[in-house]
């Protein structure tokens, strides 16, 4: 995949808001053939690859080659090994209910109607956290 160099200043751009004085000021996660990104790098990478996949599989013909690198899929397993290995929670969390699970915001609301199994909730979490990284929160 071809990068612009508007494109890779933007991506030294958003790399730089995540560090004050060579310091990240989010975990840094290690992306298996992409190298190191913060956290928050990672989520704001996802959500616009996740976009622009989207957007390609709207035309006519359709395309998919946002899917062909592994890029996406490589993204979210490091953001879901983080999230799985780590000691800092989400702040949304999963509660286990009569009938499988369900994904609560910190105050403990369920973000769904109906219990999901364990991987459903854990996929919400992380659809979640993405949807923040996107809307910058």
């Amino acid at each position: 995949m071809k990068i612009t160099k508007q494109q890779l200043k933007q991506i030294i751009k958003e790399e730089l808001k995540d560090y004050t004085r060579g310091e990240a000021r989010s975990p840094e996660i290690q992306i298996p053939g992409y190298g190191i990104m913060t956290v928050e790098g990672v989520k704001r990478k996802l959500a616009v690859m996740l976009q622009e996949a989207a957007d390609d599989a709207t035309k006519d013909p359709p395309s998919y080659s946002h899917l062909n690198g592994g890029v996406i899929q490589a993204l979210h397993q490091a953001l879901r090994d983080h999230y799985q290995n780590s000691e800092e929670s989400l702040e949304e969390k999963i509660k286990e209910v009569e009938g499988g699970y369900k994904a609560t915001t910190k105050s403990g609301r369920p973000l769904s109607k109906k219990p999901k199994t364990k991987k459903g909730a854990q996929a919400q979490r992380v659809a979640v956290e993405i949807s923040k990284a996107k809307r910058g929160k």
